[in-house]
């Protein structure tokens, strides 16, 4: 048996809602680390599928992990729950269905070590597919430098949530995860860390992320990817941290978005063009040509030109180039 970290470096956090069918995966890939001082704290969110009963027999097996059970107050909640109990300075976020590789912890922390500015960090990515676990497609290419991660930012998510790791002290400096982005919490937080230090991703594929239709992500899409462009939108228009977290406080619902949107006075034009960025990533094309368009004017950079341009094809042709595309990254 692992017996329980004192001083951990990194506390891992994982919330879990009925997440049986993937913990034999995700737990395992995070004990076989190569770097072993952390804690692994585990919100049970008010599961029904009997995750609860085979947290307890993980954690039998490796004090390094600490079980919380709570009733289910969603995964925003969660998180800060868990980070509030976290004893290490560093926080790594594992997402219960995707599997870390054995060098993601013991690569960042060396990063943070390099680079005491260093506030936020995460890493290259590959999908899965669920039934079998092999690689689904190949990695899109991965921003890294600060300045670009940050330009990015202003329109899309370029940080995967599931292989961040960043500094406690700036976590709760910056106002933690802000509880009005039941979805999309991740870029809402990524938007004021990236305001007070430098953000980074390390280039190396060193986790796999599942992409299948029950996912949180693609079960909320909409409601998802209006929080993400909403905020997208405050952090390009000059709000500090502070700000953010105080413009949102009235947002319960979808439905609070676009009033939020007027009544704050934000240029609606970048919210959509947020928004189709944001379709764009996710293959709906069709979402992406119309809100892009009401955004052209936004366009600063030929690679962003070039992403408009991809998304106005024909939807067919498109769905043809991207596939090509995959096939060749894979395959070369």
């Amino acid at each position: 048996m692992q017996h329980m970290i004192i001083n951990p470096d990194i506390s891992v956090i994982m919330a879990v809602r009925n997440g049986i069918s993937f913990l034999d995966q995700s737990i395992p890939a995070i004990l076989r680390q190569t770097f072993g001082n952390f804690e692994f704290i585990i919100i049970d969110d008010g599961s029904t599928d009997g995750s609860g009963q085979l947290l307890e027999k993980y954690n039998a097996l490796d004090e390094r992990i600490s079980i919380v059970s709570q009733e289910n107050q969603g995964l925003t909640k969660a998180l800060n729950t868990a980070i509030n109990r976290a004893k290490a300075p560093l926080i790594a976020i594992q997402d219960v269905d995707d599997i870390s590789l054995p060098r993601r912890l013991e690569s960042q922390i060396k990063e943070f070590q390099k680079d005491s500015s260093l506030v936020l960090c995460g890493t290259g990515s590959q999908a899965l597919n669920p039934p079998n676990k092999k690689v689904l497609r190949a990695q899109a290419g991965v921003i890294c430098e600060n300045q670009i991660l940050r330009e990015r930012l202003k329109y899309v998510n370029a940080i995967r949530h599931s292989s961040a790791m960043f500094r406690k002290d700036v976590f709760i400096r910056v106002g933690r995860y802000c509880e009005s982005f039941i979805y999309s919490q991740d870029i809402n937080l990524w938007h004021r860390m990236a305001q007070v230090g430098t953000i980074k991703n390390i280039p190396d594929v060193l986790l796999h992320y599942s992409n299948y239709k029950n996912s949180v992500s693609n079960r909320h899409t909409d409601h998802q990817i209006m929080l993400s462009a909403l905020s997208c939108t405050l952090y390009a228009s000059g709000y500090t941290p502070v700000q953010m977290v105080d413009a949102v406080k009235n947002i319960h619902t979808k439905e609070d978005i676009i009033p939020c949107i007027h009544t704050l006075k934000l240029p609606e034009k970048h919210f959509h063009f947020s928004f189709g960025m944001a379709c764009l990533q996710r293959g709906r094309y069709k979402a992406a040509k119309k809100h892009l368009k009401k955004g052209y004017h936004l366009l600063e950079t030929p690679a962003l030109k070039g992403r408009l341009l991809w998304a106005l094809f024909p939807i067919p042709i498109m769905k043809l180039i991207k596939t090509a595309y995959f096939i060749s990254k894979k395959y070369s």
